[in-house]
């Protein structure tokens, strides 16, 4: 049986590096391809990732978690893929009816918010 409270699912990082190496071997995005999103140093970005420097300035932290549409803090604590990474482990560990019976679920719930939504009395 699957312990979900032994972590082994937490993706939450400790510093801005883990979270940035983290996207980066996950093959998330390249360095390259956040630095030229985020208008940064490619340079800068290789250092911090491999640990020649341990930071880098605010901004530049603010622009790369922005490539993500997170903030830096989000960024830290949850990067980008975590979520994603997360549902394939468990999805892996289901029986293929178990799989369908969630996707069901899941459209059916997806359904259901869209019917609760208001509808605007404004015509357009």
């Amino acid at each position: 049986m699957l312990n979900l409270k032994s972590g082994y699912f937490s993706r939450t990082m400790d510093t801005f590096r883990d979270a940035l190496v983290h996207v980066v071997d996950t093959k998330i995005k390249s360095l390259r391809s956040i630095a030229a999103e985020a208008g940064v140093s490619y340079e800068q970005l290789k250092k911090v990732k491999q640990g020649k420097t341990q930071n880098t300035n605010i901004e530049d932290a603010r622009r790369d978690a922005g490539v993500f549409g997170q903030a830096v803090e989000e960024f830290i604590l949850s990067p980008a893929g975590s979520t994603r990474d997360d549902l394939n482990a468990v999805l892996q560990l289901l029986a293929p009816q178990e799989r369908e019976i969630l996707l069901y679920a899941a459209k059916a719930q997806i359904a259901s918010r869209a019917q609760l939504q208001p509808q605007s009395s404004e015509d357009p």
